[in-house]
């Protein structure tokens, strides 16, 4: 039965992200939402302060987002692991 769910949840896809996406009330997806804007944030503040000498280091740290995968409770702790290390580099560079 849940095989045949699944055609209706594709065609649901274009509900998402919009005040009908019923998924997208949950605590899970409103941490992925707020972790796009603190991204976005720190990838502002590292243009902002963007020189030659500290390129490499800005494009590693923009880079930790890539470490930011699975679901869950994995997530969650990939998020926290990113938060730490970011903002040591940050602190360590100011």
């Amino acid at each position: 039965w849940t095989m045949k769910l699944m055609p209706l949840l594709a065609r649901l896809k274009g509900l998402r992200g919009t005040p009908f996406d019923i998924f997208g009330y949950t605590g899970e997806r409103r941490a992925e939402r707020a972790f796009i804007g603190e991204y976005r944030d720190l990838v502002t503040r590292l243009a902002e302060n963007l020189t030659e000498e500290n390129a490499r280091e800005a494009a590693q740290t923009a880079a930790l987002a890539e470490k930011v995968r699975g679901f869950g409770p994995l997530r969650r702790k990939a998020m926290e692991d990113f938060r730490a290390a970011t903002a040591a580099r940050m602190n360590r560079n100011t």
